[in-house]
């Protein structure tokens, strides 16, 4: 489905949940400040992705974004680790020499 902009409408609700849930990730507040943190965001207007019209957020659906995106990004890193495990199992090994 595509509306206003060219994109499509589930791309512009992720666009604007990493635009408000970004800055927590790149900088995790201090340990018990998360409440705070994410009360500020819900105190905000933000812009609809569809409509364009002003929307508030409640702080626990900012905090289930927020932990979703965290699952995620740690689930990245792990595969990121065993990838880099993979290149550095293999290195040093002249492939070209190996008998198959």
């Amino acid at each position: 489905m595509t509306e206003r902009g060219g994109s499509r409408v589930h791309e512009r609700w992720a666009r604007l949940r990493f635009s408000i849930i970004g800055a927590l990730l790149a900088a995790p507040p201090a340990k018990g400040a998360l409440r705070a943190a994410l009360q500020q965001l819900a105190a905000r207007e933000w812009r609809h992705p569809s409509t364009g019209a002003p929307v508030r957020f409640g702080v626990s659906t900012l905090e289930r974004w927020f932990s979703a995106e965290q699952i995620v990004l740690r689930s990245q890193g792990t595969r990121m680790i065993e990838l880099s495990l993979m290149i550095n199992n293999s290195a040093g090994t002249d492939e070209s020499k190996v008998s198959a």
